[in-house]
């Protein structure tokens, strides 16, 4: 069994913690504090011991025998387990635990405004695309209408000069007819727009 002095406040803790495991805490011979299974364990056995300002503690296995025991030392008042409750220090209570809490709900709120941001973006993005890409199908469509236009003129052109080659009146008026027909369908020529005062 070891003996000793807790010559500090914050030598409880430690002592606490040292292998082998106490399964309880005894106070003064009286009282028994039972070390739980929670990961806040030596924090929860130390402030309820510190509570009881104890002079003497003994670590007990879990078939009650003494494991370790110590006295506290009063002798000196820096150094006497204090009744004040200690600094808050276990989880969720403690301030580095709330800054955390803070800080992720502020990443989160962030993660949410970029998530929308990139959101917008890519509807507004996908509209342009989809406008580009009906303009370019009316375009398409406008140029092989031309150059289906522009094949049919070829054609009509050739087959008039192949009449006329052969001396046959009636296939160069059909020709000659075809051809003002499709003259028609390119419209009116358009007047080149006038200088402006000064250009030569």
């Amino acid at each position: 069994m070891q003996r000793g002095t807790i010559g500090a406040i914050t030598d409880l803790r430690g002592w606490l913690s040292q292998r082998p495991f106490p399964y309880s805490v005894r106070v003064d011979g009286k009282a028994v504090v039972r070390i739980t299974s929670r990961s806040n364990r030596w924090a929860e056995a130390e402030k309820t011991i510190r509570t009881l300002a104890p002079e003497r503690l003994e670590a007990l296995d879990r078939s009650g025998d003494v494991i370790r025991a110590t006295a506290c030392d009063t002798s000196d008042p820096a150094a006497t387990i204090e009744r004040a409750d200690p600094m808050p220090n276990t989880w969720p209570e403690s301030e580095l635990a709330t800054m955390a809490q803070i800080m992720t709900a502020a990443n989160d709120r962030a993660c949410a405004r970029q998530e929308a941001s990139y959101r917008l973006a890519f509807d507004r993005l996908y509209d342009l695309v989809k406008v580009l890409a009906d303009r370019l199908t009316g375009i398409e469509g406008i140029w092989v209408a031309e150059l289906e236009r522009r094949a049919a003129l070829v054609e009509a052109r050739e087959a008039e000069a192949a009449a006329a080659a052969d001396g046959n009146e009636s296939t160069v008026l059909l020709g000659q007819v075809a051809q003002a027909a499709l003259l028609r369908m390119e419209g009116p020529a358009k007047k080149p727009a006038p200088k402006a005062n000064g250009a030569p």
